[in-house]
């Protein structure tokens, strides 16, 4: 049995041939193989290690994320371009979504010519979230594209139709300063769930379910971004500002610090469907496919608690909420049905490639490049 150093990035590095050798992995340490043949563990280390073949070219490693993040930039861009006189200074605009684009071929260009340095790869893997952030405020600059206009007055008809009042109108009757203070920190708790669980991620070198989770979260947070420019609202917050008892919610410590990110962070028209909730209930769902139910439980009431705040804090209507849902729910059933499909299919290419290897080593000769 041969002696190996461990595989902590499964997408990278590289094997040696089967007539004997040292094998890089990802760390830059070595994977040794028998003199004409493979042990068990060889053979795991040749799958783990095997390439994926892609129309890029061999010094490009084009992950599932950079996909969604291509995709998305390329749809608002053409969206732009479309409908230019809605948007100011979109020459610039479209530049700089161009520039993100760039970027992210930049980075998959570095994996595929680094692909043995650790901190390379792990880079690749979260970069297109690090993204996320400078993306989110630029949808304010093109989210009135399609429109010219906020379709607030159409929300609170409909809401009224269907539900025979105004959800956030019934809210602000039971509103007080504790409750208040409680509910802000439900909708605050977006941040640490979109932070702290890729970064346990990272620290237990989970890889491949550090990629699943980076993807199906921006899956999710793209089609939200989309949602915004469909139908483009600015909230309760500002469309039902003089019909509120109370003008705006008061609180001691949260309250006043969530609305302060709000007023400098949080782009006009960013409400349908909510991001916060589609998130939300991505992130809860993939850590409930990678830990169980058991280990996410005590998420769930966390969950439940922004879903409710949202509509609660006036931020969103409740339609808003109930579009984000479905977001989460399909973003996750289809994203994590290709995935598992995606996963398989490179297990029985990497499988038959294992086979090729085999019959080499046995016959002497190196086998298929």
């Amino acid at each position: 049995m041969s002696k190996t150093s461990g595989i902590p990035f499964l997408p990278s590095g590289a094997v040696f041939c089967p007539r004997g050798g040292v094998v890089p992995s990802a760390l830059g340490r070595f994977t040794r193989t028998r003199e004409n043949g493979y042990s068990h563990l060889d053979l795991l280390v040749l799958m783990a290690r095997e390439r994926r073949s892609h129309p890029f070219g061999e010094d490009m490693r084009i992950r599932p994320a950079d996909v969604l993040t291509l995709l998305y930039l390329t749809v608002v861009s053409l969206l732009v371009v479309a409908f230019h006189g809605r948007v100011a200074d979109w020459g610039w605009l479209v530049c700089s979504l161009g520039l993100f684009a760039v970027s992210v071929l930049v980075v998959a260009v570095w994996e595929g010519r680094c692909p043995t340095r650790p901190w390379v790869v792990l880079f690749h893997l979260v970069y297109p979230l690090l993204v996320v952030p400078l993306l989110y405020p630029m949808v304010q600059r093109y989210v009135l594209v399609l429109w010219g206009r906020f379709l607030d007055s159409e929300m609170i008809s409909v809401e009224w139709v269907v539900f025979g009042a105004q959800p956030n109108l019934l809210f602000d009757r039971i509103a007080s300063r504790p409750l208040n203070e409680i509910m802000m920190a439900c909708y605050s708790a977006y941040y640490p769930l979109l932070v702290v669980p890729p970064l346990l991620l990272v620290v237990r070198r989970r890889w491949r379910e550090l990629e699943l989770f980076v993807c199906l979260l921006l899956a999710a947070l793209y089609v939200c971004y989309l949602g915004f420019v469909v139908v483009p609202l600015r909230g309760p917050v500002v469309a039902l500002a003089e019909v509120f008892a109370q003008p705006s919610l008061s609180g001691y410590v949260v309250v006043p610090a969530q609305q302060f990110v709000m007023a400098h962070a949080d782009p006009a028209g960013a409400c349908f469907p909510s991001s916060h909730v589609a998130a939300a209930w991505v992130v809860l769902l993939v850590l409930r496919r990678i830990h169980g139910w058991r280990v996410v439980a005590a998420l769930v009431p966390v969950v439940v608690g922004l879903t409710v705040a949202v509509v609660y804090t006036r931020y969103h209507y409740v339609a808003d909420a109930l579009a984000g849902l479905v977001v989460a729910g399909l973003c996750y059933g289809v994203g994590g049905r290709l995935w598992a499909r995606a996963s398989a299919r490179r297990r029985g290419m990497a499988r038959v490639r294992l086979g090729q290897v085999w019959v080499g080593s046995r016959t002497g000769s190196s086998g298929p490049r």
